[in-house]
């Protein structure tokens, strides 16, 4: 039996059982997207609908797994009477330790299922509604254990170049990489791309990519909401490149019309399961303006729902102090001409960047910009306190320039004065933080 020929019961079925060699209650959580068990609240597990595992948590850490067969352990710590957050790779023999406990509890509630040793306490839905989907999750999750996550990331590494970075909201986007690496790749701050040709896929290599996406995600497209085109610029594509992509996308994979709204919406997605609610992507500043909005809008016909641009400040001493390529105004100019193509934007401002020497010019001068920009109800705009990346030109650069890292604390103040300068002309954009300590893909 297969998922795809069953309902869910519901968006989320929650079975409690016990299960002989487990201390205590074990919680199976059956979603459309993923299923999650915990032995007694904790520790829980998470996995994605093909039964790799994704993640978990106990004893106050969090782990996430990445499609490479890594693991990321967080942890919240106090320092200087405020909760922090500590972040550590676990080393090759903790993330087998890590598999072996999660598929074990997986594996014995599976047994005690199939043999009739289980005993349900509670289940949200009917015994009949939710054991089939049940079976079916945890015969997947049986199929998984460390050695095959580990074959399962050289899969992973033959269908991918490497991931560099993705919007918070995007987190857990199917990605597609429509290009690799970064057109300008100049930026001293960031080394996401560092070493990685640019190149822009033509339409055969991108459609036998999404192919072979599809291929490796297999039942997991379920666990994805939304597409991101990658990498950093995506966009730079040049129309003729980048319409008949966006026409591959939703040929290969249901995507939202880009119209419907409300419970229409959410309903759309229901029917058509595994489907996405949109398409995502990076553009710098200057390639959006090398699109009109009409442009804009035959993207959006295709299902093109935000883009994100780094301004990263509205002063144009900083901006050239972190060699980014365009101007202020023209950034201003780029988020206008994609709204008028009725898509929405992600605008990223950096905290701290620039340090005191900066930092004035930097706050007045980004509120200057961000209140002529009309940012609404759609848009986003991330504060992403700065992280100084080892060996990044930037470094180099502030150390000669007698520029030390901002505090946290100045880079939150920083943070409160800007957003408290803010006026925006209607419905307020959602405003959010964007760490890049947490992406793991």
């Amino acid at each position: 039996m297969d998922t795809s020929t069953l309902t869910p019961p519901s968006a989320r079925t929650v079975v409690a059982l016990r299960v002989p060699g487990i201390d205590g209650d074990v919680s199976l959580s059956l979603k459309r997207d993923a299923t999650t068990l915990a032995v007694h609240t904790v520790p829980s597990f998470t996995f994605d609908l093909a039964g790799r595992l994704v993640g978990g948590f106990d004893a106050g850490r969090t782990y996430r797994r990445t499609l490479d067969h890594r693991v990321i352990e967080k942890r919240g710590k106090y320092a200087e009477g405020r909760r922090e957050r500590e972040r550590r790779p676990l080393d090759r023999a903790e993330v087998r330790a890590l598999c072996d406990t999660a598929y074990g509890y997986a594996s014995a509630v599976a047994d005690g299922l199939a043999a009739g040793t289980a005993e349900v306490v509670s289940a949200t839905t009917p015994d009949g509604a939710w054991r089939p989907w049940a079976e079916v999750a945890l015969d997947r999750i049986a199929r998984w254990d460390d050695a095959r996550l580990g074959q399962d990331a050289a899969a992973f590494l033959r269908v991918y170049q490497p991931i560099g970075i993705l919007p918070p909201d995007q987190y857990r986007a199917l990605v597609l990489q429509a290009t690799l690496g970064c057109s300008y790749n100049r930026c001293t701050f960031c080394t996401f791309y560092r070493g990685q040709d640019f190149r822009i896929k033509l339409l055969p290599d991108f459609a036998a990519h999404i192919t072979a996406v599809k291929a490796f995600h297999g039942p997991a497209l379920a666990s994805y909401h939304s597409i991101f085109l990658g990498e950093a610029n995506a966009l730079v594509a040049p129309q003729r490149l980048l319409v008949p992509m966006l026409d591959a996308v939703n040929a290969a994979l249901a995507v939202a019309p880009p119209d419907l709204a409300g419970a229409a919406r959410v309903r759309w997605l229901a029917e058509h399961a595994p489907a996405f609610d949109g398409i995502y992507a990076f553009v710098s500043a200057l390639d959006a303006l090398r699109k009109s909005p009409q442009d804009i809008a035959a993207l959006r016909a295709r299902g093109l729902r935000r883009v994100y641009i780094g301004l990263e400040s509205g002063d144009e001493g900083l901006l050239r102090f972190l060699a980014k390529p365009n101007t202020a105004e023209q950034a201003v100019e780029a988020v206008q001409s994609i709204k008028a193509g009725g898509v929405a934007v992600g605008v990223v401002i950096m905290l701290g960047v620039g340090g005191e020497r900066y930092a004035a010019d930097h706050v007045r001068h980004t509120v200057e910009v961000l209140n002529q920009m009309g940012l609404g109800r759609d848009d986003i705009l991330y504060f992403s306190e700065f992280v100084e990346t080892p060996g990044s030109p930037y470094v180099e650069q502030a150390v000669e320039a007698g520029i030390a890292p901002m505090p946290v604390p100045q880079m939150r103040a920083q943070r409160a004065a800007i957003q408290g300068a803010l006026r925006f002309p209607a419905a307020p954009p959602k405003l959010a933080v964007y760490d890049i300590r947490e992406f793991a893909y």
